[in-house]
């Protein structure tokens, strides 16, 4: 009977310290993450491996995909096997001495907004098999390219070029309305009265002749022309319309020396985007306007830092009227 209640209490000490033991192996930390989880086409996926929160010292990582694995960059020379579907790669902490190690892919345009593309990790450890695997699923989804611009860059960089844009707006309304307020409207028309009455006066030296034809200016903007046939006449009256200039804001060309957009320019369309390299230092830019009296300003050229960038263009046309062209450069992160 002695012997029954020892081998209970035994088991209940067993049961006691093993639930423990199995809380802290699912609070472990995950091992991989990624730096971002929504990402647009010709973006980099960045898979961060966690390497300091591993216990083992002999390890072993193998990721798999539908992406192409071979493509995969590594940001540390280590032991890694590639094949077109997955990744493996060996680890010995005394040796290898790396904490943390970054893992790159480039998003292919064959992919759409909306798709979810998945990477399934599998830890394991080579010195003890008897060890279970942890296993850690990462789901990036492909989301268009203006959700990707970071909400703090995309305020930073956008207050001047705001600025410029208000800018343009004030120039256009100093510019001024073309047609006159209701005051100088009604000295025009009496003016225009006065005018016409002369015309009148005109017109009645011309009723004996038929055929005379007289004509004459009145005022600066105002044109008639008075035929006489026997006793009736015509008067035409023709305004003439004040030009300001051509109203033509279109660009003939906008590329970038050594790169193309995602999408070939067309005139209308007014929003293009770009990927360089993160050892891009500068970038040659060519607006030409398609009517050469139109005016072209380039700004957020000067300074492209890591991510995306906004370049803007405007063309402002004789006659004022402005139309603006945006560019957005995502410069890549270096290694």
């Amino acid at each position: 009977m002695k012997k029954v209640k020892l081998i209970c209490v035994m088991l209940i000490i067993l049961i006691f310290f093993s639930i423990p033991f199995v809380n802290a192996d699912d609070s472990k930390d995950s091992f991989i993450t990624a730096k971002s989880y929504e990402l647009a086409v010709n973006d980099e996926i960045e898979l961060i491996l966690n390497l300091e929160e591993i216990e083992y010292n002999d390890f072993s990582i193998t990721i798999t995909s539908d992406l192409d694995m071979k493509e995969m960059e590594e940001s540390e020379d280590i032991d890694i096997e590639k094949s077109s579907d997955k990744i493996k790669m060996n680890f010995i902490k005394e040796s290898n001495n790396i904490n943390t190690l970054v893992l790159s892919y480039k998003i292919p345009e064959t992919y759409k907004t909306g798709d979810i593309i998945t990477f399934n990790a599998t830890l394991k450890d080579n010195e003890n098999e008897e060890n279970e695997e942890y296993i850690e699923k990462i789901e990036i989804k492909i989301i268009d390219k203006e959700e990707n611009i970071n909400d703090s860059e995309k305020v930073d960089k956008e207050e001047d070029i705001e600025d410029v844009e208000e800018n343009n707006k004030e120039e256009k309304e100093d510019i001024g309305d073309i047609t006159p307020n209701t005051e100088n409207q009604e000295k025009s028309n009496t003016g225009l009265q006065e005018n016409l009455n002369n015309v009148a006066k005109v017109s009645n030296n011309l009723e004996k002749d038929s055929s005379k034809e007289l004509q004459t200016e009145i005022g600066s903007n105002i044109q008639v022309t008075l035929r006489s046939s026997s006793n009736n006449y015509e008067n035409n009256n023709v305004e003439t319309v004040v030009y300001n200039g051509s109203s033509n804001n279109y660009l003939a060309n906008l590329y970038v020396e050594g790169y193309d957009f995602t999408e070939s320019f067309k005139k209308e369309n007014e929003t293009y985007f770009l990927t360089i390299d993160n050892n891009v230092d500068n970038l040659s830019l060519i607006a030409e306007p398609e009517d050469n009296e139109s005016v072209v300003k380039i700004y957020g050229i000067e300074n492209i830092d890591t991510g995306t960038n906004k370049i803007l263009i405007t063309v402002t046309a004789k006659d004022g009227s402005v139309r603006n062209y945006r560019i957005y450069v995502t410069r890549q992160e270096g290694e």
